[in-house]
């Protein structure tokens, strides 16, 4: 079988890359460091912190099924004005991805959670989107990346 299990959990760059094997369990805290624009107060917003990812994947057939929570939590300091915000989130996801019988790849992304973006004082806060892409190679290998996608100001 193509679908072979890695050996260790690797988080690089905001992806998440873990084995897939029959009830495999992920428990994990990964850094995470980016930069979200915040269209409320017009700057860039600088986040670090971690999150908590608790998940499963299971191989039947040509179909990977993916359980997943991610709890956030991030804090962050506004490039131009040095204010400081923060971003919270749990999220849970239950997707199949149909692997391809050709290329043994799949993908998909689905939108997660809304949270917000919270400015501390008077600075306003921003909804945000976070939305989390799966990929399955050829080796069986999944990645998810989690991306933050502004939606409105309040």
């Amino acid at each position: 079988m193509i679908f072979k299990p890695l050996k260790r959990i690797l988080r690089a760059a905001g992806v998440l890359i873990f084995p897939l094997m029959a009830a495999n369990l992920v428990n994990t805290d990964m850094p995470i460091s980016e930069t979200l624009f915040d269209p409320c107060s017009n700057e860039d917003v600088n986040l670090n912190g971690s999150a908590h990812l608790v998940g499963n994947g299971t191989l039947n057939n040509n179909t990977v099924h993916i359980i997943a929570q991610v709890d956030e939590h991030l804090v962050g300091t506004g490039v131009s004005s040095g204010a400081t915000y923060r971003l919270e989130a749990t999220a849970h996801a239950e997707l199949n991805i149909d692997i391809d019988p050709v290329t043994n790849t799949g993908e998909e992304t689905i939108p997660l959670a809304m949270t917000q973006l919270i400015g501390q004082g008077g600075v306003p806060n921003a909804n945000v989107q976070l939305l989390v892409h799966f990929t399955v190679d050829a080796n069986g290998n999944v990645t998810a990346n989690v991306t933050h996608i502004r939606a409105a100001c309040d």
